[in-house]
């Protein structure tokens, strides 16, 4: 439903903020996408602190979130790359980058685990092997045109959780990526940010609100149809609903990438016209 909506305002959206870049449907898609995204880590976050991850109501929250982020970041990938039919063969060559690091995780892992087994956390060498295959895969996926993120999260979901590999990971990758990287990224994304300039007019500063109420309402009330039909409490679906509300870099991500679509294409062709 917050699709829908999504793309129906797009049309006005696109009309009132005199957009003429061409394909056009990328802003569309891109308006679609911001109102129909739900950050999956924001709402196991809050389950977990809220004490209700292990409820029926948190199991679906959690469920839905990473089904509806998941689903976005994957129909993003497509949107901004399968424009061209060589592009489809890229996408099956990332498809082959990713299965073959899967697959290099799950035997490394393995051996990793049985090697020192004294020993509670893996050394830097074992720990710079692993990080040396995931970055290696992100390089291949983003020269290829494709967006990586995605690819790394199923490269993550599917790596051995048990042993100290996984524990080795966990431990020296979670304080660096919380205090280092990610403050370095959000405050790129501010400077790409200009709202002095939106908010100067009333025209834009409408545009935004009608945006955010509509963002809001529609995953609200698609939210209060679905518990309807479960025959879910009214009250639980209107919790439901805000959490399902909850946003995270991807809607930047999802803009920014769009913007510079033009570019990458230019630099796909040039690729490929130079490799005929």
């Amino acid at each position: 439903m917050g699709g829908i909506i999504g793309l129906s305002v797009s049309f006005y959206l696109h009309q009132e903020l005199n957009v003429h870049d061409d394909p056009r449907y990328y802003f569309y898609m891109t308006i679609m996408l911001m109102v129909s995204y739900t950050s999956s880590p924001m709402v196991i976050r809050l389950s977990a602190d809220l004490r209700f991850a292990a409820s029926d109501i948190g199991r679906i929250a959690v469920s839905s979130a990473l089904i509806t982020e998941m689903g976005c970041l994957l129909f993003f990938n497509v949107m901004v790359t399968w424009t061209k039919e060589y592009q489809i063969l890229y996408g099956f060559y990332c498809t082959i980058t990713i299965i073959i690091v899967v697959l290099i995780n799950k035997y490394l892992a393995v051996w990793l685990n049985s090697r020192n087994r004294n020993q509670k956390y893996l050394k830097s060498t074992e720990l710079l092997l692993i990080l040396f295959f995931l970055l290696t895969s992100s390089i291949v996926i983003e020269i290829f045109g494709y967006n990586s993120i995605i690819s790394c999260f199923i490269i993550g979901l599917l790596f051995p959780k048990e042993g100290k590999t996984a524990r080795t990971l966990l431990q020296k990758l979670g304080y660096s990526i919380y205090n280092f990287v990610l403050p370095v990224y959000f405050g790129y994304l501010g400077l790409q940010c200009d709202l002095i300039n939106v908010f100067k007019s009333l025209k834009r500063t409408t545009n935004v609100a009608i945006l955010i109420l509509l963002s809001i309402g529609s995953k609200l009330g698609g939210t209060l149809i679905v518990c309807r039909y479960l025959h879910i409490p009214t009250n639980e679906g209107i919790f439901l609903g805000f959490m399902l509300n909850t946003r995270g870099y991807a809607d930047l991500l999802f803009v920014g990438a769009a913007a510079k679509q033009i570019t990458v294409s230019t630099f796909l062709d040039l690729i490929y016209d130079r490799t005929l």
